[in-house]
C-alpha cells in the first residue's frame, strides 16, 4: 500500500505581486477600451491624440520633478503651489485643486449590451 503524503502548496507570490498583477490587469484592459473609443472617434489620426497626451504627460512630469527638487518633503500639490507661486496665484491654484477633487467626474460603469440577434 502506498503511503499518502501530505502535499503542501508553497506560496510563490506575495501581496505586492498580487497587487501589481491586479493593477496591471485593470490598466491594461482600460488601455484597450480607450484605444477602441479613440479609434472610433479619430480614425487614422488616433496616433496624434496619443502623441499630444504623451507630450502633456512629459511636461507635467518634468514640472513636478523641477518643483520637487526645490521643495523637499512630502507636500501636497496645494502646498507646493503655495510655496512656488505668489500668494494670490498660489491661493487660486489651491482653490482650483480643491474644486477639481470635489467636482471631478466619477468613473461610470458601462453595462455590457448584447447585440440583437436577428
Amino acid at each position: 500500500m502506498v503511503e499518502k503524503s501530505e502535499a503542501k502548496l508553497c506560496q510563490s507570490i506575495g501581496p505586492w505581486q498580487v497587487l501589481f498583477y491586479g493593477l496591471g490587469s485593470m490598466l491594461g484592459a482600460g488601455v484597450y477600451v480607450l484605444l477602441g473609443r479613440a479609434a472610433g472617434l479619430l480614425g487614422n489620426a488616433v496616433w496624434l491624440a496619443f502623441l499630444v497626451a504623451m507630450v502633456a504627460a512629459l511636461l507635467t512630469g518634468l514640472s513636478y520633478a523641477s518643483v520637487g527638487s526645490r521643495l523637499h518633503g512630502a507636500l501636497s500639490s496645494a502646498d507646493r503651489s503655495m510655496h512656488t507661486a505668489p500668494l494670490l496665484a498660489g491661493g487660486i491654484i489651491s482653490a482650483g485643486l480643491l474644486m477639481h477633487w470635489l467636482i471631478r467626474p466619477r468613473p461610470k460603469v458601462a453595462a455590457v449590451r448584447e447585440s440583437p440577434r436577428g
